[in-house]
């Protein structure tokens, strides 16, 4: 569609040029003859005189009216899919908030910062039919939340609390929430999406955490008895 409106455009603008030279040669040549009158006889001469180019002008007006309507044409389908993409959206977005109910239990941020980027989120999935189907495809959609994994970490209720102490360097106290969030958005996703995704979030940690599952066994049953 871009190829033809284009190729349209420039016969338009070559077809209005041509007819505009012709106008200014015709009148030029009926000024120099004196037979540009207002007369009858003289109105005659002056549309016989442009007799010859009337395919020119008959062309020019055709590829007007096909570039107005093309361009009419394309303000409606864009309308009409900006129309059903909003539809998407606000079933999409309801979905998800249902899901922010629970994500947000233990990390009240985990809300703020996903419904700042869910527009982004959901443009990312709607471009690719709300599917995830490959590990690059996952980075390209998780580089949409990637910069907040620390600031979910750090603020997270539990972290706060467990004193930012990890059993392992597999360990998140933020990264089921974000999770739980992420695979809500796209209706496929490939077998291994969870295994990478959560790869991904890992190593976005920090690398000098404190790593110790006897303290941290010890911090959980100080801190949280019922924390399985």
């Amino acid at each position: 569609m871009k190829i033809l409106n284009t190729v349209i455009f420039a016969f338009v603008i070559t077809s209005l040029v041509a007819t505009a030279l012709v106008i200014l040669l015709v009148n030029c040549k009926l000024w120099k003859e004196t037979t540009l009158l207002l007369t009858a006889d003289g109105l005659l001469n002056y549309l016989k005189a442009y007799g010859e180019f009337k395919d020119l002008f008959v062309v020019t007006i055709a590829a007007t009216a096909a570039y107005v309507g093309l361009q009419s044409l394309q303000e409606t389908v864009f309308a009409n899919r900006e129309r059903l993409k909003q539809e998407r959206f606000n079933e999409w977005k309801g979905k998800m908030d249902i899901r922010l109910l629970e994500a947000e239990k233990h990390n009240p941020r985990l809300r703020l910062l996903f419904m700042e980027h869910r527009v982004k989120y959901f443009n990312w999935l709607d471009d690719h039919n709300f599917s995830i189907s490959n590990k690059q495809e996952l980075a390209l959609s998780f580089a949409i939340f990637s910069h907040l994994v620390r600031t979910l970490e750090d603020q997270n209720e539990r972290t706060i609390k467990m004193g930012q102490i990890y059993p392992d360097a597999d360990y998140s106290y933020s990264f089921d929430g974000l999770r739980f969030m992420f695979i809500g958005g796209p209706d496929h996703m490939y077998p291994e999406l969870e295994i990478d995704l959560k790869k991904f979030y890992i190593e976005l940690l920090p690398a000098d955490r404190l790593i110790d599952l006897e303290t941290f066994k010890a911090a959980k049953i100080n801190s949280f008895p019922n924390f399985a």
